[in-house]
């Protein structure tokens, strides 16, 4: 079959995307790999054959649907995951409602959950498509598990080590769009009409601001009471890395890295502070010592990833539970591991056995009608021109005026042919797999894997 997987967010989401190009190809099946121009709108437009669809969320804007419809219509089978995941609430009705729609449900085949907790809020919310939704776990998820730390033997962090890592997921005063932007966008795309509050987004941008100030403030102070520990602070990928290093000014030990996957930056990490962030869940399930600062209690803290940390509440809390694990390794003994572990595999579907690459292809190959092998002629297509056509098709020029995009920020930079080669080699090497498989890069934002 030809399996068409779109990446919005290159250092989110393109290890994880290769890897299950890599599942996918050595069962037979040609795999491209691209942003949504060279993907889906290839698709819609007929540059691409008929193949399977993998896309990253099926939020209902009018833009979302018209892709969905117009490769459903062109003979593409559509599938999904979303990858903001919705995880890091207790109840997920609200993300179900922003997030999926009783029209985008009907018009995709599958939708792939990340664990029991989302399959089950989207049933509740959409029961009537239940056997759409099935609990694959993430791919991202794979690449924590501990079968794949052979994946990060001999990945560099910039010659760091052993540092104290930040993760950030403030996104607000350092987000590359603006308020107005984001409020914009969400309005567009329908997000008012479905629960969000708008006016909410204004007291959640005050609540960003007044974090930030107690996160700068306390990475300074780390940063001073450890002078010989370096001190790595992430970005989230929507975050810029100039307005955090703004904010920090010049520290010698701290360094603002937005550079190389999350995953590795935690895996080489001795210790991880956040607030509600993602990165806290992925902390634990490595077993890392991780701390939740939550200088301000707020309605919009998420409640999940503080759960599975050790949680402090004051600077000099702060301080002291870092000094510790730097000390011992250790964090206080006194958390719920029972909670902490039920938390943990309500959400996730395959910390264990089989992987949730493996899962999906499964799915995929369920769906396969017969209509879905015509090949591509790779050599004919060119990409620039596909680029350019699926903009004027699908309005994509007309929204990037609108909402006022910086052209200095991409989510999705170019890829290497080095880098590809580097992934795929560990990938190899971790799981003994995938010799017969090839890979190489059509363009700087696409790749293609397919069987020797």
């Amino acid at each position: 079959m030809n399996i068409y997987i779109k990446v919005e967010i290159k250092s989110r989401e393109l290890e994880s995307r290769l890897l299950l190009a890599l599942v996918a190809a050595e069962r037979g099946h040609s795999v491209l790999i691209g942003p949504q121009a060279r993907t889906i709108e290839a698709t819609v437009n007929g540059t691409l054959k008929p193949g399977i669809v993998y896309d990253k969320s099926l939020t209902p804007g009018p833009e979302k649907i018209k892709a969905i419809r117009g490769s459903t219509q062109a003979g593409s089978l559509y599938t999904s995951q979303d990858e903001e995941s919705g995880l890091l609430e207790e109840d997920y009705s609200s993300f179900a409602r922003s997030r999926f729609s009783e029209e985008t449900l009907g018009l995709v085949h599958k939708v792939f959950a990340w664990g029991e907790h989302d399959r089950a809020g989207i049933v509740s919310m959409y029961p009537g498509f239940k056997t759409k939704i099935i609990a694959t776990g993430s791919p991202r998820v794979d690449l924590w598990r501990h079968d794949l730390s052979g994946y990060y033997i001999g990945q560099e962090n910039r010659g760091l080590s052993n540092y104290i890592l930040f993760p950030s997921n403030f996104g607000g005063p350092l987000d590359n769009k603006r308020l107005w932007q984001r409020l914009k966008f969400e309005r567009l795309n329908g997000y008012y009409q479905r629960g969000v509050d708008e006016f909410s987004q204004y007291n959640l941008e005050v609540y960003r601001i007044e974090l930030l100030k107690y996160f700068v403030k306390a990475i300074r102070s780390v940063a001073k009471t450890f002078p010989d520990t370096s001190i790595v602070v992430r970005p989230h990928p929507v975050e810029s890395e100039e307005a955090w290093t703004a904010h920090l000014g010049e520290i010698s030990n701290v360094y603002v890295i937005k550079q190389g996957s999350i995953n590795s930056w935690i895996r080489n990490s001795s210790v991880v502070v956040h607030n509600s962030c993602t990165s806290g869940l992925e902390a634990a399930v490595n077993g890392k010592p991780v701390i939740a600062y939550r200088p301000q209690k707020s309605e919009f803290e998420f409640e999940v990833p503080n759960k599975v940390s050790y949680q402090v509440e004051t600077e000099p809390q702060l301080i002291e539970v870092v000094g510790k694990v730097m000390r011992t390794g250790q964090l206080p003994p006194d958390m719920d591991s029972e909670c902490i572990n039920h938390l943990i595999s309500n959400r996730f579907a395959n910390l264990k056995n089989q992987l949730a690459v493996d899962r999906i292809v499964d799915e995929w190959e369920k769906l396969d009608n017969g209509q879905l092998s015509i090949s591509n002629r790779w050599s004919k297509i060119k990409f620039d021109e596909v680029c350019q056509s699926t903009k004027e098709t699908l309005g994509a020029i007309k929204r990037l005026v609108a909402l006022n995009y910086s052209m200095k920020y991409h989510k999705f930079p170019p890829i290497t042919r080095a880098e590809v080669t580097d992934i795929t080699n560990r990938f190899r090497s971790a799981l003994k797999r995938f010799d017969k498989v090839k890979v190489r890069l059509l363009d700087e934002r696409v790749v293609l894997v397919e069987s020797r």
